[in-house]
């Protein structure tokens, strides 16, 4: 379907049907346009009949385009308001010109051309009929009427008629547990929605929103969303709103597609609620502006440490005769997130800092030439936090869950989780660690001590890189 701007700028200067000056064609006088003219109304009326389901008013027709008396080689139509369009058009058509003389030139319709689009618009021309009737000014033609939405239900567009994030306003991401990030766009309030085949009108007093969303399946959380390395996981449930005039209307849950519902008319503004495990996140259908509580996600900070090399940090004891006790770092990775399982959500303004620990360990109780072997485990006993620059602040740990398989040795392991300010960047981590052991039978049991137990402290310093993309 042809489509000319409503907003084409149309002079409305009309050149004479009786009397006026000859138009031209590359010089040439053109002869019959009134009769192209009337054949080409003729076609429009057709074309219309066989097409999409339209309106046009009794003053919508055709015309030729002249400048300067020269005709352009397209004559437009309209204007015609067809179903399926936000806007009223205009259309174009190619004419056909046949030089018949040294001075003269026929116009005529091609059979084989339709009704298109004018790239270069109609602004620097005339609308010319050689019966005089002058083009329409400031006429507003209605869609044709479509079915009515129902109220406040969510409505999802067809798959194939999907748009990703191709929205000329841009996108806004939602970040979600687990890596995921809500991609959005195409948000939009009208008073109608879909295609011709599947058009839907808001009622009276009513509006549609409508946003276009993706990465619920993961397709836009790419590895290493927010800096970090993340597994495949599943989105934590979450479900979608829209809310205006301090009502919130049920999406259900989040999948990928473009959604619509049809809401009361209300000076609020709408926006999108997006729902994980009791905290909303929204984003506004205005401005597509994102507000969030998970201070985490959006303080600029990737939440992937820098990690030590494994064994840089390391506790040692050793001795002549007696125990020898040596605890090492296999595993030290530094993470920072809104959100934790046990926990939930951490609280505005604030972060989870969370560090996953592996040791290697070794006790030996030396005597002379003779050593005992002990069974070593590893704990972590206490953890601070602190930070390297910035505001001073210190903090406990909140939690410290311990790990253990029993079938093997030096698979100690502990997750320690602290709360921390949102935006800090840089962190000194502290643990106080019991190594302790039972005799792992050896023949001198009954001479060596039956358990040890010693304690170190270790320490290292990570780094959270700002995100400057």
């Amino acid at each position: 379907m042809a489509a000319l701007p409503t907003s084409l700028a149309l002079a409305v200067a009309i050149l004479s049907g009786c009397g006026s000056p000859a138009t031209t064609y590359e010089g040439s006088e053109v002869e019959d346009l009134d009769k192209t003219i009337e054949s080409l109304d003729a076609m429009w009326i057709q074309n219309r009949a066989d097409g999409i389901k339209s309106n046009v008013d009794e003053s919508s027709r055709c015309y030729a385009q002249v400048a300067d008396l020269a005709m352009s080689e397209n004559a437009i139509c309209g204007p015609i308001h067809y179903l399926g369009d936000d806007d009223q058009v205009w259309e174009a058509m190619t004419l056909s010109f046949t030089q018949t003389g040294d001075k003269q030139t026929a116009v005529s319709l091609d059979p084989d051309e339709s009704f298109h689009q004018e790239a270069s618009g109609a602004g620097n021309t005339t609308l010319y009929r050689p019966d005089g009737k002058e083009p329409p000014v400031d006429l507003v033609i209605p869609e044709p009427d479509a079915e009515t939405a129902p109220p406040e239900q969510a409505i999802w567009a067809d798959p194939e008629d999907y748009t990703d994030t191709t929205a000329e306003d841009g996108t806004s991401a939602v970040n979600l547990p687990n890596g995921v990030s809500l991609q959005l766009s195409n948000w939009k309030i009208s008073e109608r929605i879909g295609s011709s085949s599947d058009r839907l009108m808001a009622g009276d007093n009513r509006r549609f929103a409508s946003i276009s969303i993706s990465g619920v399946n993961g397709d836009s959380a790419s590895d290493g969303q927010y800096g970090m390395e993340q597994e495949d996981q599943e989105m934590v449930p979450t479900t979608l709103a829209f809310a205006s005039g301090g009502e919130s209307y049920s999406i259900g849950a989040a999948k990928d597609g473009t959604v619509s519902m049809s809401l009361p008319e209300d000076e609020a503004e709408v926006a999108l609620e997006i729902t994980t495990d009791g905290l909303t996140q929204t984003v506004s259908l205005g401005t597509g502006a994102v507000t969030s509580s998970a201070s985490a996600y959006y303080d600029g900070l990737e939440l992937q440490g820098s990690d030590p090399e494994s064994g840089t940090v390391v506790g040692e004891l050793e001795s002549e005769e007696g125990m020898n006790a040596s605890v090492g770092a296999s595993q030290l990775t530094t993470t920072r997130d809104a959100y934790e399982p046990e926990l939930g959500w951490a609280p505005e303004g604030k972060a989870w800092l969370i560090v996953n620990t592996g040791w290697k360990h070794e006790l030996v109780w030396q005597q002379g030439i003779f050593s005992s072997l002990y069974t070593p485990k590893t704990e972590v006993t206490s953890a601070t936090v602190e930070s390297i620059s910035g505001e001073s602040f210190s903090a406990e740990a909140i939690r410290i869950d311990e790990f253990r398989e029993s079938s093997t040795w030096n698979n100690d392991s502990a997750q320690l989780i602290f709360e921390v300010p949102a935006g800090v960047g840089d962190f000194r981590v502290s643990m106080d660690l019991r190594l302790s052991g039972d005799i792992n039978g050896s023949s001198f049991a009954d001479e060596h001590p039956a358990s040890l137990e010693t304690n170190f402290n270790v320490a290292y310093e990570t780094v959270f890189v700002r995100d400057n993309g």
